[in-house]
């Protein structure tokens, strides 16, 4: 079961950071009713730069509190105690007790941010272009 986490997980995750990339340009020309203006080099810096400060702030914000000692952690040496050797992971209650709400915290943050960097590559290529004209 755990192997399977291990193997998809990581796929997933670039699938779903895709999909709310792809949404988040969606939803900038659509809400502020842009053309749909292609990649430049400057906007994929932005959308890159969205990506980064987004996601530090949301690590500063929000992870923080996932992690050991935060308001909303769990306790993880008792969780990673009871379990044993790392390789011991039989069930997916052993796999959350094992990988914890920290990793969950900042998945979430990653895809969230590159909902950010796609609005804010398609603000900044259409900003561009006005300026251009």
């Amino acid at each position: 079961c755990a192997g399977l986490a291990v193997l998809c997980g990581p796929p997933t995750v670039a699938g779903c950071c895709y999909g709310t990339y792809k949404a988040g340009q969606e939803v900038a020309v659509n809400s502020f009713q842009i053309p749909n203006h292609p990649t430049s080099f400057m906007s994929a810096g932005a959308g890159l730069g969205a990506l980064v400060g987004s996601y530090k702030l949301q690590k500063f914000l929000l992870v923080r509190h996932f992690d050991e000692g935060g308001a909303l952690s769990l306790n993880f040496q008792k969780g990673t105690q009871s379990l044993g050797e790392p390789l011991k992971i039989a069930t997916w209650k052993d796999f959350y007790r094992a990988t914890g709400p920290p990793v969950f915290a900042r998945t979430g943050a990653l895809v969230l941010s590159c909902f950010a960097a796609g609005a804010a590559q398609k603000l900044f290529a259409a900003s561009m272009k006005q300026m251009s004209k």
